[in-house]
């Protein structure tokens, strides 16, 4: 299911996507702005609120993953100056808790110091609910 994008948010995108500067742009039938890229897996993020997948294993399609997604609206949000891609990053529960493992970052640390990955434990959330989640909880609310 694709982010609901309002309507300005749409426009800014779809302006991106015409004038690149310095973004790759997916070309049409899928007109959308490359955001992540590692050795076997692209992302893409459309003006209609989806996010696109292209990897090793299958050709380009719409993923659904809610890392993949997370990751991709926060890297989004970063590369072209949106940072109103992050308010589709779903907001902590009452009884969720801080990521132990991020730390709320949303990126994974290492020696106290978060790295440009994202927090697989936590889906880039930086929260968890730890009844839901597998990753064992800490004391600290995410409120």
């Amino acid at each position: 299911m694709p982010f609901d994008f309002p309507p300005m948010l749409r426009q800014q995108l779809v302006t991106m996507m015409e004038h690149p500067s310095g973004y790759r742009v997916l070309p049409t039938p899928h007109p959308a702005l490359s955001v992540l890229s590692d050795f076997s897996t692209t992302t893409y993020l459309t003006a209609d609120g989806r996010v696109l997948m292209d990897d090793d294993d299958q050709p380009l399609h719409e993923t659904h993953d809610p890392y993949l997604l997370h990751a991709t609206l926060i890297k989004a949000a970063e590369r072209f100056h949106l940072p109103q891609l992050r308010t589709f990053i779903p907001a902590c529960p009452p009884e969720g808790v801080v990521c132990p493992t991020c730390q709320g970052t949303q990126r994974m640390i290492i020696d106290g110091q978060p790295l440009n990955i994202f927090c697989h434990p936590c889906q880039a959330r930086g929260w968890i609910v730890p009844a839901l989640d597998s990753v064992a909880a800490t004391e600290g609310e995410c409120h």
